[in-house]
């Protein structure tokens, strides 16, 4: 025997047919159908593997897993011994989701270091059916998305597309958790087009209080937009940078002088997506940058370009 339908056509002729009625063969008939139930067990278990090896074809695979534990249940009523199969198949079925779920991660990554966002998504939708609610999944089209979006403002930067760059990152700092290396850039792109108006001169920076931050207190309390109203685009600013300055994280503007200043500021040398504020930041903090970033785009310190 050497494929499921050989190995099904002899579980058939053990239960049903004339080896069945071989009572005084009991222990060589059960040994058999052991040898029968455990070949469609392997079988399953290599053609699965074959097929997510083909492309990634792990919806084959579920299909295969399901046929499988679909034909043991059948089966229940005629040997009670077959519920050992049906277990060792979900079991078998656990074990290639966590080989899908790293196949997912490592092939959304690549998508989304290409920039390309509609082909990240429609990736995932394909992915993610398959998961349920399973928080990892979740987790991996949520970073994905917000990588992506930040490398195709990346991709916009580099092609010297300034308005571009202004816009997409305008349209897209919600999607890309609200990233300050895309602030960067879009201050940068925006900065070059002469449409922003912070100090460019570190010397001209607004002075912060005696604790030298705008908030010394963003780590541990939400803002709310009333803390706010009083503050400038540079106050602004400084207040937003500061959340991730307290963790180290490196600046590519002027602005780095300005924290290389603070006794309390510690270069980690981690610039632009070296720094990754899903593991730096806790979720205040990055509640109050997203709500910082907010307040500059419905104020106009971020516009979008006609």
């Amino acid at each position: 025997m050497n494929d499921a339908g050989d190995y099904k056509s002899a579980i058939e002729e053990i239960l049903y047919g004339d080896a069945s009625k071989m009572k005084s063969m009991t222990d060589e008939r059960d040994e058999l159908l052991e040898a029968a139930l455990a070949g469609v067990e392997t079988q399953c278990r290599n053609d699965a593997w074959n097929a997510t090896a083909d492309n990634g074809n792990y919806a084959g695979a579920y299909d295969l897993i399901e046929e499988t534990i679909s034909y043991y249940e059948g089966l229940k009523s005629d040997y009670s011994g077959v519920a050992y199969y049906i277990s060792e198949m979900e079991g078998f079925r656990e074990d290639i989701k966590n080989n899908h779920l790293s196949y997912f991660a490592t092939e959304a990554e690549k998508l989304a270091n290409k920039g390309d966002l509609d082909a990240l998504i429609d990736f995932c939708n394909t992915q993610i059916q398959y998961f349920g609610d399973d928080q990892n999944a979740k987790e991996i089209v949520e970073k994905n998305r917000a990588n992506c979006v930040v490398h195709e403002t990346m991709n916009l930067q580099s092609s010297g597309d300034l308005k571009g760059t202004v816009n997409y990152v305008y349209d897209h700092i919600a999607e890309g958790d609200y990233n300050l290396y895309m602030i960067e850039l879009y201050e940068n792109a925006a900065n070059s087009l002469g449409v922003v108006t912070y100090a460019g001169n570190v010397n001209q920076l607004p002075q912060t209080g005696a604790s030298g931050y705008v908030f010394d207190w963003t780590d541990q309390y939400t803002l709310s937009e009333s803390d706010l109203y009083s503050l400038d685009l540079d106050e602004l600013r400084i207040a937003l940078y500061e959340i991730y300055a307290r963790h180290g994280r490196t600046f590519i503007s002027t602005i780095q002088q300005y924290f290389d200043g603070k006794s309390w500021y510690t270069n980690r040398n981690l610039p632009n997506i070296q720094f990754d504020a899903s593991t730096e930041l806790n979720d205040i903090e990055r509640a109050n940058a997203a709500l910082i970033i907010d307040y500059m785009k419905r104020n106009g310190y971020m516009c979008k370009l006609n």
